[in-house]
């Protein structure tokens, strides 16, 4: 790491304390777990999977905000611009939809974005990330096909910034799918967008789930091949992983309809 790489790792760092200073977030006002209760698993790459991770009251407002925005219908059409959820924008089965970014202490998302967050899992893989995060949730109806295996260790697509009163940078997609590949090309040649650098999973609204109705989360080998294990998505579970390019994982194909909130934090280019 370079003197500049180290500088600015501590300029975020320091940023961040800042923020969080003046902050009046508490995980264990709506969560179940600490750092020094979790446990990471790192084969094939550092992961943790943990059970019961919100409170009863704060995991139903979630499913609430998921139900209310599953009402907005479900549109083929990958178009950003319509209510509810849309198709992929990349070949993979399922759709998609993009709250808003808040930290209106009222709203069940807000914990998603606040610094309090950010530092938890942050801290839990030592890994230097920026104030800016994306959120989405994904529905899977029965019979979606398993997604192609991938890693996550990307640049953050093109989007549109939400800057929120608490420092961080909430992102959505731009309404314009076009222009997002063109800008995406632009900023992998500058080398300048920020990386995912921690992705999270959250399943919920999956009721009566067992083993064999599928919509599991696949970890695989760094050859894409091997598949060494899965993640069930049973209700108030939540998975987290450092990405790299070992970082293999896809959704496996589901016989009952499956539903998630995933969030990704990241990283300055350099410091991925």
């Amino acid at each position: 790491m370079t003197l500049y790489d180290r500088f600015r790792k501590a300029q975020i760092k320091v940023h961040k304390s800042i923020l969080h200073s003046r902050e009046n977030v508490d995980l264990d006002e709506v969560t179940n777990v600490r750092k020094y209760d979790v446990c990471i698993m790192s084969d094939p790459y550092p992961h943790v999977v943990i059970p019961d991770f919100f409170k009863p009251t704060a995991y139903e407002n979630l499913c609430s905000v998921f139900t209310e925005a599953m009402r907005g219908g479900l549109h083929d059409k990958r178009d950003y611009t319509l209510d509810g959820f849309h198709a992929f924008d990349i070949a993979y089965d399922g759709y998609t939809h993009s709250p808003q970014p808040t930290v209106d202490p009222r709203h069940p998302l807000s914990i998603f974005y606040s610094i309090e967050w950010n530092l938890f899992f942050s801290k839990l893989f030592n890994q230097c990330t920026t104030t800016e995060t994306k959120v989405v949730f994904h529905y899977h109806p029965a019979g979606d096909k398993t997604g192609s295996v991938h890693h996550d260790h990307i640049e953050r697509s093109p989007a549109i910034s939400v800057p929120l009163s608490n420092g961080v940078i909430g992102y959505k997609p731009l309404t314009s799918i076009s222009q997002s590949y063109t800008d995406l090309t632009r900023s992998s040649k500058q080398g300048a967008a920020p990386f995912q650098a921690i992705a999270i999973l959250f399943y919920l609204l999956n009721d009566g789930w067992h083993e064999g109705d599928g919509g599991e989360t696949g970890v695989y080998s760094a050859d894409r091949a091997t598949r060494l294990k899965v993640v069930p998505p049973i209700n108030n579970t939540l998975f987290a992983f450092q990405t790299s390019l070992r970082s293999m994982h896809t959704f496996q194909t589901n016989r009952k309809n499956r539903h998630s909130i995933i969030q990704w934090l990241h990283a300055p280019a350099k410091l991925s």
